[in-house]
């Protein structure tokens, strides 16, 4: 402990080397972090399985509504309440994928930041709702709303990756900021 804040003591060798706890995890809380990492991976996969399975009805809800929709006089043609709702179930489908490839890239594979995932998700979600939308029975303030959400999800997403490219890793994996001032 550290004696003037009461916390873990970090230091560092040199100034390259990251900032290491100057006392190691014991044997037992090792154990126990990997009892933890191995129920949070199992769980991953159940929830990827689960996901799958939610997939696959949707696809199949979504081809039996289109099958319904084209079957039914006039044949082969879609009105426009018909198609606001498929095309509100394909972006169903669209985001379905989109967060079951999120938990096998985020949460199975490590070193993608779980912000950047979140925040597409969450792009994709509003676009879906900006599609589906029928505009004869909302006010001006959900949209105003609407709009908020989008400019703060796409200017939150600039940032990110502008601060992405800012940062780079030395040869030792550490990550350092680039100097961005022009000598």
């Amino acid at each position: 402990m550290c004696p003037v804040r009461h916390t873990p003591c970090f230091t560092a060798k040199s100034p390259d080397e990251p900032l290491s706890n100057s006392k190691k995890p014991g044997r037992k809380e090792s154990t126990m972090l990997d009892l933890l990492k191995r129920f949070e991976r199992f769980l991953i996969q159940i929830l990827m399985i689960m996901m799958a399975i939610v997939l696959l009805l949707v696809t199949i809800d979504l081809g039996w509504t289109i099958y319904k929709d084209i079957s039914q006089p006039p044949y082969l043609i879609l009105s426009v309440d018909q198609l606001l709702e498929l095309f509100g179930l394909f972006m169903l489908v669209i985001i379905g994928i989109e967060l079951l490839e999120t938990i096998m890239k985020t949460y199975l594979t490590q070193g993608i930041p779980h912000y950047e995932v979140v925040l597409s998700v969450a792009i994709i979600a509003i676009a879906r709702k900006v599609i589906i939308l029928d505009l004869k029975d909302i006010n001006g303030l959900y949209l105003i709303g609407i709009a908020s959400i989008i400019l703060a999800l796409t200017v939150g997403y600039y940032f990110m990756k502008k601060t992405e490219k800012g940062i780079t890793e030395n040869a030792k994996g550490i990550p350092q900021i680039k100097n961005s001032v022009s000598k």
